[in-house]
């Protein structure tokens, strides 16, 4: 019985590593990514890039944009790529600019999107192969609040600075005589 689970699992491991993959495919980069500091009214834009395999052709099929809306608020449209436009070169395919609202850092992305595409080799007439794509962006976090000096800190350092004054002329006027 051991015998044949062995010869099974080795089977079904020279079938797997056998299996054709795609070791090539389109990448999508979203910008920025991680967390961006940014006060309330600040404006943020978000750009979605496509770079393409060597010698490959995608087509963008639909995708959908999420958004944190009580940190972002509605988009101002920019570059959109028309949906079914083959792409062989790295493109823009959407950007966006939101106006902050109230940043929080919660650890999950403000901006991300769905893609669904198809990808094909550039110059076959064999049957394009679909995918989807999740691509996530930055999380917006509020600017953090600077230390205001204390008034006796301050009191202190014009002190200090007046005495030195008062010291350099006296100082020089005894190397003067």
């Amino acid at each position: 019985m051991f015998r044949y689970i062995v010869s099974l699992s080795l089977a079904m491991t020279a079938y797997v590593t056998l299996m054709p993959t795609k070791a090539n495919a389109a990448t999508f980069t979203l910008t920025p990514v991680g967390e961006i500091q940014k006060n309330s009214n600040d404006s943020i834009e978000f750009i979605l890039n496509l770079n393409p395999a060597p010698s490959t052709v995608v087509k963008l099929l639909g995708y959908i944009i999420n958004i944190d809306s009580t940190e972002l608020s509605a988009s101002t449209a920019g570059t959109t790529v028309v949906l079914g436009s083959p792409i062989d070169s790295p493109t823009t395919i959407l950007s966006r600019t939101f106006n902050v609202l109230t940043p929080v850092k919660d650890g999950i992305s403000d901006f991300s999107v769905t893609l669904s595409y198809e990808e094909s080799e550039s110059g076959s007439s064999g049957t394009p192969t679909q995918f989807e794509a999740f691509v996530s962006g930055a999380d917006v976090v509020p600017v953090p609040e600077q230390p205001v000096p204390e008034p006796l800190t301050m009191l202190g350092a014009v002190t200090a600075l007046g005495y030195g004054a008062i010291l350099k002329r006296k100082y020089s006027k005894n190397t003067e005589s």
